[in-house]
């Protein structure tokens, strides 16, 4: 009976600027039953996508903290979604005796996205929106829907059209039109699927150039100070050289995203911070989010899927494909594409600090006073000559001069990118670098050299210089660098399950080097047999549970290795400490305070006191912080809740870096969603009163 109902007049309504929750009979909530938000947020957000739902499985529920701060936020949707026009659940027996209805199936999904948002914006699914055609560039029209309720939320469709049958491989067929083919320049235009009662009614040819421009001018339009995007490089499947572990619309639009942010900042005042996240390899790994997290995503996935309403079929209100079942592996978890450590914050030779990170994809540093002191100087550009993944790795040389580590991206258009390591050196004093050099990746195959994960690195006691990545074959790569500058070449690293990306490296008391890798089994420690040698062992630590995060490694007073984590499905935190003449480890478990990204830990120790400040992404979003004793006597078992403090901040783009300067302080920085570098410090011997007022910095 449902699949016979029409409801269009209902779902014009809905698209028309009125609520669904009208459109089905029912009236327009008071202003009063719309949920408040705080003062509106310095942050401004775009999101550029392929489809909708997109941004609900794979950046979520970081879109919804951005609207729980009052953040400026936009979603584009480059692709239509359109599939095989059915909006009846792939569960269904039968389905394909539905005749297919592109115009309403995408309806449906476009009504499904604003409903989940408004939920999100104002606590109702039912909120109205106003819907548009507005032009971006010289031609291209596109859908706009804003949140009547909250103005600075805008959802836009360009909604190209699949033509032909779709497959998840790079070289692709050449019957079949796709974001990805038009990206590639194998399609010279893209049709659009207008959605069945959208007022931008006309079905349009969007080619390669023409798309890029549009994202260039609603950049300039929405002036963001974040961008997030999907993972331009995904994974290949285990075993295969053409079949990639994600959707290569997903891979697309990344791409698009990316070329439109490199034009647009080299005019814009602002540069804004870049995130990129994973999509169905998500699948692969450990679920991430803990139960909160995860229950905010998922109630906004079920208001996208119809929420079970029995009369979704008719008035379009949501995308039935995806059924009542918000359970699809990869929507347990949100990973960060590009994982940052968390020892980005560096203390420079003369006490001052330094902060490295990108904005824009082009490598930034701020310079602090001693300890951490204000004000810092705004942010200077280290040029790199491409797009750098927004991760930058700092090393701290014996003699306290800098060593910058960066996954670096250039593409040309039409053809398949360059993606390499590159590092570049402090030169004196000051946060003057020299150019950025090359080490290749760990594959000579440039398809292969995609999978390339963030290079971390450190010094032995010889001077060496290590430098691991998360290669091509999920495990692990080394080169080396002598104490005279000269550097080998890749070496693979036997590891005895398959790594993600998200390593942690320690430059241990003894005098050797050792790195972390998270696994969907535990961790696999790598060690170097002796300073200055270049052979390392990889083993499982023995007791370690799999990491939900990037990992942290830090070493206890008694020279003890320390990891710590975030375990799955759960709030709290793991500590994995190493044994005294043992190969098994300690495991213990500290009461967190939710969020998802990395676990920081930054050791102090003043004379015969020690002790360590724990700090993370909280469940907002923000910065969370708590002292606590020294790495090494966290213990096993279940640790007491430590007394966590929300700091006032904004929610984070990326990881917060903490350290102990030598003037007895614990110096913090973060950088924010609204671009800003935010610093604080805290006196060590006055930790519970927690940092300093925080000052931003452009």
């Amino acid at each position: 009976m449902l699949l016979r109902r029409t409801g269009a007049a209902g779902a014009a309504a809905a698209t028309a600027g009125v609520s669904l929750w009208e459109a089905i009979g029912g009236s327009d909530p008071a202003p009063a039953a719309i949920g408040k938000r705080r003062a509106p947020s310095p942050s401004s957000i775009v999101q550029i996508v392929a489809h909708p739902d997109d941004d609900l499985y794979f950046i979520n529920p970081l879109a919804w903290q951005d609207l729980t701060d009052s953040a400026s936020l936009a979603t584009v949707y480059l692709s239509a979604g359109e599939s095989d026009g059915r909006n009846i659940s792939i569960r269904t027996s039968g389905r394909h005796a539905v005749p297919a209805d592109f115009p309403r199936y995408v309806e449906a999904r476009r009504n499904g996205i604003r409903a989940a948002y408004s939920l999100m914006a104002t606590g109702r699914d039912d909120s109205p929106w106003q819907v548009s055609a507005v032009r971006l560039g010289s031609a291209l029209v596109v859908e706009k829907s804003v949140l009547k309720a909250e103005p600075d939320i805008a959802l836009y469709f360009v909604g190209t059209r699949l033509g032909g049958k779709l497959r998840a491989d790079e070289a692709g067929d050449p019957t079949v039109s796709s974001l990805r083919t038009l990206w590639s320049g194998r399609a010279a235009a893209q049709q659009t699927q207008p959605a069945a009662t959208s007022p931008a009614a006309k079905a349009q040819r969007v080619g390669r150039e023409e798309l890029i421009t549009a994202l260039v001018m609603l950049l300039q339009q929405r002036k963001p100070t974040l961008v997030r995007l999907l993972d331009p490089d995904p994974d290949l499947v285990a075993g295969s050289s053409v079949h990639y572990s994600d959707h290569p619309d997903h891979t697309a639009s990344a791409e698009f995203g990316i070329a439109a942010l490199g034009r647009y900042s080299v005019a814009c005042d602002t540069v804004p911070a870049v995130e990129h996240f994973r999509g169905y390899s998500n699948a692969w790994w450990p679920k991430n989010l803990s139960p909160d997290s995860y229950h905010h995503k998922s109630s906004a996935l079920l208001v996208y899927g119809g929420s079970g309403r029995p009369d979704c079929y008719a008035t379009m209100c949501g995308d039935l494909e995806l059924g009542e079942d918000d359970q699809i592996q990869y929507g347990f978890s949100t990973w960060r594409r590009y994982p940052r450590a968390a020892g980005w914050l560096s203390v420079q030779a003369d006490g001052t600090l330094a902060a490295v990170g990108t904005l824009g994809g082009q490598v930034v540093s701020w310079r602090g006073g001693l300890g951490g002191a204000s004000p810092w100087s705004t942010a200077e550009t280290i040029g790199t000559q491409g797009y750098v993944a927004p991760a930058v790795s700092t090393v701290r040389g014996p003699d306290g001069q800098l060593t910058l580590l960066a996954l670096r991206r250039t593409t040309t258009l039409g053809s398949d990118p360059v993606v390499e390591v590159v590092w570049s050196a402090q030169r004196g004093g000051s946060l003057a670098f020299s150019e950025w050099r090359s080490l290749g990746a760990p594959t000579a195959d440039p398809v292969r050299a995609r999978e390339t994960g963030i290079p971390v690195g450190a010094f032995d006691t010889r001077g060496v210089l290590s430098v691991f990545v998360r290669d091509d074959r999920r495990g692990v790569s080394v080169i080396q660098r002598s104490p005279a500058g000269a550097w080998g070449a890749w070496h693979p690293v036997t590891v005895p399950s398959p790594c993600q990306d998200g390593l942690a490296v320690l430059a241990r008391s003894s005098g050797v080097v050792e790195a972390y890798a998270p696994s969907s089994r535990g961790v696999v420690r790598i060690q170097q047999s002796k300073a200055g040698a270049g052979d390392f062992t990889a083993r499982k630590v023995i007791g370690a549970a799999p990491p939900a995060s990037p990992l942290t490694a830090v070493e206890s007073v008694d020279g003890r290795a320390v990891l710590v984590y975030r375990p799955p499905r759960s709030a709290d935190i793991a500590v994995c400490t190493e044994a005294n003449g043992s190969s098994r480890w300690t495991t213990a478990t500290v009461a967190g305070a939710g969020g998802i990204g990395p676990v920081g830990i930054a050791p102090w120790r003043v004379g015969p006191s020690s002790g360590s400040l724990l700090y993370l992404m909280g469940e907002d979003g923000g910065l969370v912080t708590a002292p606590t004793v020294e790495p090494g006597a966290l213990g096993a078992g279940r640790s007491a809740a430590p007394a966590w403090r929300k700091v006032d901040g904004p929610p984070l783009a990326g990881a917060a870096s903490a350290i102990q300067t030598a003037q007895g302080t614990i110096a913090a920085a973060c950088l924010g969603n609204d671009g800003r570098l935010w610093t604080a410090v805290q006196r060590i011997d006055r930790l519970a009163d927690g940092f300093t007022a925080w000052t931003s910095t452009a």
